[in-house]
C-alpha cells in the first residue's frame, strides 16, 4: 500500500467517500480534493456546483456574514463562477444592503407635478422592463426605463429621451407579487410585470416603504431559485 493509501486509508473508512449537503461545511478543502481522486474531473466538478447550489437554496440568508459564508464554501470547493452566478452574488449583496440601508431622499431628473415643488424617490433603479399584461397582444414589453419609489408613486423615467414613460400611483396599486421569473404589480386598472436585474431587490424596497398601506405584499417563491434572465 502506497503513502497516499496510508495516509488517508481512515479518511476513506470514516465514511466520506461521497460529497453532500450535509457534510460539505465539515469536510475540508484538502478531505474533499480527496474525494475528487475518486471521481471523473469534470463529474465531481458539477457534483461540487449542484451541491453547492443546493446547500445556498437550503441556507439562504439576506445578510453580510451569510454571503462571506457562501463565498467561503465556494472557494474550499474550487468553483469558478461565470457572469450569471456571479450576476447572483451581486444580486444577494444587493438585497441585503437595501434591507439595512438608510432611507434618505434622492435628487429625480423629472418633473410630477405643476406647482414647481421638486420631486424626490427614495429608490432608484435602472434598466427596468415594463411588459404590460392587458395587452391586446398578450404578454408585451412596452418599455424600458429607470425606477424611481417614493413615498406614493413609481415613476418609470426615460432619460435619453427625457421623458416620464409611466406614473403609477400607490394608490392605485392593490398587489405586489414577487414571482420566481417577474415581479408582478396589480392595480385598479391593469397588471403588469416588472424585470430587472434583481426583481427582489425592487420587491423589499417598495416593501420598506409601502408596507403599512393597503397594498397586499407577497412573496409567492420564496423557497424557488430565481430566475434572473428572460
Amino acid at each position: 500500500m502506497n503513502k497516499f493509501s496510508f495516509k488517508y486509508l481512515n479518511f476513506y473508512l470514516s465514511g466520506f467517500r461521497k460529497l453532500n449537503v450535509e457534510n460539505i461545511e465539515k469536510l475540508t478543502k484538502n478531505e474533499i480534493i480527496t474525494i475528487g481522486k475518486l471521481y471523473n474531473r469534470e463529474d465531481f466538478l458539477e457534483l461540487k456546483k449542484s451541491i453547492f447550489w443546493k446547500w445556498h437554496n437550503e441556507n439562504i440568508e439576506y445578510t453580510d456574514s451569510y454571503i462571506k459564508k457562501l463565498i467561503k464554501l465556494k472557494n474550499k470547493l474550487e468553483l469558478e463562477f461565470d457572469s450569471n452566478d456571479n450576476d447572483y452574488i451581486k444580486c444577494l449583496r444587493e438585497k441585503q444592503f437595501t434591507k439595512i440601508r438608510t432611507l434618505k431622499t434622492l435628487e429625480v431628473p423629472y418633473e410630477t407635478n405643476k406647482f414647481n415643488i421638486q420631486p424626490f424617490a427614495f429608490f432608484a433603479y435602472g434598466n427596468i422592463r415594463y411588459y404590460d399584461l392587458t395587452s391586446n397582444e398578450g404578454l408585451k414589453l412596452m418599455f424600458r426605463s429607470e425606477l424611481f419609489i417614493s413615498a406614493n408613486e413609481i415613476v418609470f423615467f426615460d432619460r435619453e429621451n427625457n421623458k416620464i414613460n409611466k406614473i403609477v400611483k400607490r394608490k392605485q396599486i392593490t398587489n405586489i407579487e414577487l414571482l420566481s421569473y417577474a415581479l408582478l404589480i396589480k392595480t385598479k386598472e391593469r397588471d403588469f410585470y416588472l424585470r430587472t436585474f434583481c426583481d427582489e431587490v425592487i420587491y423589499i424596497s417598495l416593501e420598506r416603504l409601502w408596507k403599512k398601506s393597503k397594498i397586499k405584499f407577497a412573496d409567492k417563491d420564496s423557497k424557488k431559485e430565481r430566475n434572473i434572465y428572460w
